[in-house]
């Protein structure tokens, strides 16, 4: 034999308070998500402003690029001339190369800003939603790389190479890495 008793004073106490303590945790569950939003949104605010800033990099190296070519190239013809010495050509050489470092450096910077803020990852869906074209583009202009041709024709006039018709034919039938792993 078991006896309870039940006060309904108490039981209405125990019931409010266990409402309360639910309330509190409702709203403590409601803050933080709004505290999580707003710092995915600064995130995301952050990433594209980098990403903006990347590329306002990328631009100012690319003029700064075509202003060192154009000046090698000036520098160039004024050299054969022997309008400048050799030391001015050199500093013009080492100036434009610097310049191309630059602008391939803020070029990575960019792209991976890009990938960073979902941008890049957007535009490939984007372009696999749409058939791929961009990519089958791309996949053909890099098929068939005129770098490794060169190789096998130096080698082939080299005269301690032996397989000097091995490495012609090489160089005139080499379609390139890329060209034999491409996804039909």
């Amino acid at each position: 034999m078991q006896l309870s008793l039940n006060i309904p004073i108490y039981d209405r106490l125990q019931k409010h308070t266990a409402l309360a303590k639910k309330r509190n945790a409702y709203q403590r569950a409601s803050l933080e998500y709004d505290k999580s939003l707003r710092d995915v949104e600064s995130e995301v605010r952050r990433a594209i402003q980098d990403r903006d800033g990347a590329e306002s990099a990328l631009l100012q190296a690319e003029r700064r690029a075509d202003v060192y070519d154009e000046a090698f190239k000036l520098n160039a013809r004024k050299f054969e001339q022997g309008l400048i010495s050799s030391i001015e050509y050199n500093t013009a050489s080492s100036n434009y190369l610097k310049a191309k470092a630059e602008k391939l450096n803020a070029e990575l910077q960019y792209q991976l800003k890009r990938i960073q803020d979902g941008s890049f990852a957007k535009e490939f869906m984007d372009d696999q939603a749409a058939g791929a074209p961009k990519f089958k583009e791309l996949q053909e202009e890099y098929s068939h790389p005129h770098l490794e041709t060169v190789g096998p024709k130096l080698r082939a006039m080299f005269s301690w190479n032996n397989q000097t018709d091995a490495d012609a034919d090489m160089a005139e039938s080499f379609n390139g890495k890329i060209a034999r792993t491409q996804v039909q």
